[in-house]
């Protein structure tokens, strides 16, 4: 499945609530709504929300502003995830194919008494050229399964 971050899908907003109360009741007024943040900018711009709840508060000094923060997660759509799982894709291709180049120079240049294949430096490097080529095999058996029909137009 997809492999990505845990905040990749999901977006923060932030309600500001001025109560008639000097507590917690149950007709609150929303003042301000902001949604649709990703994490970084909700972090961001925090500061901001905070400052709102600040001049309202000192607008109404009787009653309560409340500060709600909230998350949420976004559906993607099919193209959009299959737009992603193409890029994860083109992005192991690229390093596979850096890897090797960068084996194949490796190889031109090595002076040493032993072979480059008893480098453990290579064999690491090469141990990782393998995990890139399964990497590889397993997201675009994923785009053939998962969207078949897009392979199909392709054709």
């Amino acid at each position: 499945m997809l492999d990505v971050p845990m905040t990749a899908y999901k977006r923060w907003g932030c309600v500001i609530q001025l109560h008639r109360q000097s507590y917690y009741c149950s007709d609150s007024k929303t003042v301000h709504h902001w949604t649709g943040y990703k994490f970084e900018n909700f972090m961001r711009w925090k500061w901001y929300f905070r400052y709102r709840a600040a001049l309202l508060q000192v607008q109404n000094p009787y009653v309560l502003v409340e500060i709600r923060e909230y998350q949420f997660d976004i559906a993607l759509a099919d193209k959009e995830k299959e737009r992603h799982l193409r890029a994860k894709l083109t992005a192991a291709k690229r390093k596979h194919t850096e890897y090797l180049n960068k084996v194949e120079q490796a190889r031109q240049i090595w002076q040493e008494l032993f072979p480059i294949e008893s480098d453990p430096l290579f064999e690491k490097v090469m141990g990782k050229i393998s995990r890139l080529k399964v990497r590889i095999s397993e997201l675009e058996e994923e785009i053939k399964t998962e969207y078949p029909s897009i392979i199909k137009q392709e054709s």
